[in-house]
């Protein structure tokens, strides 16, 4: 399913002050189509993430300037749903807004020079109201040994944040409520088909293999003994004696499907379960089915893209506002076509025509046959060569 959100790249537009986040979006090296493939995972695994803007505290009283200088940037640092252990929201003039985030980190601990232990870290984000009533977002770090440090970030003009600038991507919404796991009923369907499975290993075993039964007839121990002294051997090469009316006989179970027939079940149930993750009409169809289809109703995996869409956006903003650049033509929006959607050569044909009469734009036809992975050209005269792999 990731693959299929980035199989096409994200449309992504930053302004020259923040383009250091296609690159290093969280500090340490990976940009944001990186860390956002990760943030859709989470949300079609375990249903949401946590994603916190975040900025290095310097002394006060710097100029920009010298902030510049100091190459201090923000960073957005992601946070997996079962390291978000505690949360909080409060009604401030009608809007629900986080009064509180806890979050666990863990780091290691240097005990000497060849020896390091894992330490857990929880770093709270609360919002606080001064005496006068105004409010600010603060940071406090907790470890083992009780409160560590407590600071108030700031943005880039000085003043302090009135929210708390951590957003919750999740696979129906963004709000911190937990969403459930879009995967959990596929989950639940393989862990009932592993039973069939266990089952029918088991039965394989016990019954697949032949079963082999001596009657002895009117034979005591002792003469069966005496003529077998090795005990029962089997196969092409070995015999066992018999005397007075004994037999020899192998026993094998009838082949059963039954076990068989529930993981075939099960499969297909999963293959349906799979399908209505990624199909916008909520069924199974085919790919061009699903692709001109006219279902208003979106796809689990389309509304997942849509909110990943929205919340890494929310997060360039507050990026924005640490570095005081504006963000209002930034743009981020991952891909919702999941599977080829290529036009035929008459569409193709009848968007030129579109533009020949004047009724599209340069770009509006650029735009197109780049969405199908061709390429425009002589875009002065208005006359369009769709070309693909060399040939005109």
């Amino acid at each position: 399913l990731v693959g299929a959100v980035y199989r096409k790249p994200a449309d992504i537009k930053l302004p020259s002050e923040l383009e250091y986040l296609l690159t290093n979006a969280n500090g340490a090296g990976q940009g944001l189509t990186q860390i956002s493939k990760k943030t859709t995972g989470e949300c079609i695994e375990v249903g949401r993430q946590g994603l916190l803007v975040d900025y290095p505290q310097a002394e006060e009283g710097l100029s920009r300037e010298q902030v510049i200088q100091r190459d201090l940037k923000a960073y957005i640092v992601s946070y997996e749903a079962e390291d978000i252990i505690n949360w909080a929201t409060t009604t401030i003039d009608g809007r629900d807004m986080l009064s509180m985030v806890v979050l666990r980190e863990t780091t290691e601990k240097t005990i000497d020079r060849f020896t390091t232990t894992e330490e857990t870290l929880y770093r709270v984000l609360t919002l606080e109201f001064g005496e006068n009533g105004n409010r600010f977002y603060q940071q406090t770090m907790y470890g083992d040994d009780g409160e560590r440090e407590s600071f108030v970030p700031k943005k880039a003009d000085g003043s302090a944040w009135e929210e708390i600038p951590f957003i919750f991507p999740g696979s129906e919404d963004n709000t911190p409520d937990i969403d459930m796991s879009p995967l959990f009923d596929l989950a639940n369907i393989n862990l009932a088909q592993y039973r069939n499975i266990a089952d029918r290993e088991a039965a394989l075993r016990m019954f697949s293999q032949m079963s082999l039964h001596v009657d002895t007839g009117e034979m005591s121990a002792e003469t069966w003994n005496e003529l077998n002294p090795n005990g029962i051997m089997f196969g092409a090469n070995a015999a066992i004696v018999t005397n007075g009316g004994g037999a020899v006989n192998i026993l094998q179970a009838n082949p059963t499907d039954i076990a068989s027939i529930a993981i075939k079940d099960k499969s297909d149930e999963m293959v349906s379960v799979g399908a209505r993750l990624i199909d916008k009409a909520g069924i199974n169809e085919t790919a061009e089915a699903a692709r001109i289809s006219a279902s208003s109703e979106m796809s689990v995996l389309d509304n997942i893209v849509s909110n990943v869409s929205n919340a890494y956006m929310k997060a360039i903003k507050y990026c924005g506002e640490f570095m005081g650049t504006n963000t209002d033509n930034a743009v981020f929006s991952l891909n919702r076509e999941f599977f080829d959607s290529k036009l035929t050569a008459q569409e193709i044909m009848a968007v030129i025509q579109l533009a020949d009469r004047g009724d599209l734009t340069d770009q509006e036809v650029e735009a197109v046959l780049q969405k199908q992975g061709l390429k425009a050209v002589d875009e002065n005269c208005g006359a369009y060569v769709a070309h693909m792999g060399g040939k005109g």
